[in-house]
């Protein structure tokens, strides 16, 4: 709400204002003469008191201009009209729409596909690597298990491990290819025990395996037990694995490895 002293007044469609008329006295009274009720309203009409004057409250209805004229009235036992006027030109300016809200686009986040990963045959495998990843194994897990194939021909077994350790421990026998995915992590992680020299750990690692896969990767883990004790410098344990290949495992990738 507005107060208005001047005789120019400046209000918003929709808002309400005072108009003040000073009282000389408490017989004097101010009367509103006729106005364009379609401008404005008046809600009420009181007296105050200390300053003492008059107050006129109305409220703006729409945009335009009109003039409030009030009159000024003296009332005694002896009725005494004084022709005295106050007039206040008022000027109703439009309310300003509101501003639509500003909706935001949600950002676009380009979804990543990642680009088919290119496998290498058993043949093309790098220097080191004793083994390959089946093509039924998806992409994402094949990209991981390439990085700690990584780490460990450059010697970071511990990290390796760690991750191996991890993935092994957060499979779900529901999982698509989880046993697969299983006697991958464990011959790479037997692999890296051989390879820091940790002979008796990539052992128990690549039994497991045996017990594990009796249809699998048993003459390969074979195999790898033997190089592990010989390399340990238990050539008898070594040579009874052998033995175990040659006679039971003829047909295997490892036999001619075996008879050397």
């Amino acid at each position: 709400m507005s107060v208005a002293n001047a005789s120019v007044v400046t209000v918003t469609e929709g808002d309400s204002f005072t108009l003040h008329l000073p009282l000389i006295s408490t017989f004097q009274s101010w009367e509103n003469m006729d106005y364009d009720q379609e401008l404005v309203e008046l809600l009420e009409q009181r007296k105050v008191e200390r300053p003492t004057r008059a107050e006129f409250v109305f409220r703006s209805l729409q945009p335009g201009q009109l003039e409030l004229i009030f009159e000024e009235r003296f009332a005694t036992d002896l009725i005494f009209w004084e022709d005295r006027t106050e007039t206040f030109q008022v000027e109703i300016i439009p309310q300003e729409p509101e501003a639509e809200p500003v909706v935001e686009e949600p950002e676009t986040v380009e979804q990543f596909v990642p680009e088919p990963v290119e496998r290498p045959t058993a043949e093309a495998l790098p220097q080191g690597v004793e083994f390959s990843i089946p093509d039924e194994i998806s992409d994402t897990d094949y990209r991981e298990m390439t990085r700690i194939s990584t780490l460990i021909d450059r010697g970071h077994h511990e990290p390796a491990r760690n991750f191996i350790r991890t993935q092994l421990g957060q499979l779900s026998p529901t999982e698509e290819n989880a046993r697969e995915l299983r006697k991958i992590w464990l011959e790479m992680l037997g692999d890296s025990y051989y390879r820091d020299g940790d002979y008796n750990a990539a052992v128990e690692i690549w039994e497991q395996l045996v017990d594990e896969y009796p249809g699998g990767p048993v003459p390969r883990a074979l195999y790898l037990t033997a190089r592990a004790y010989r390399e340990d410098g238990r050539d008898d344990l070594a040579e009874l694995v052998l033995m175990e290949i040659r006679f039971r495992h003829r047909a295997s990738a490892v036999w001619p490895r075996a008879m050397q």
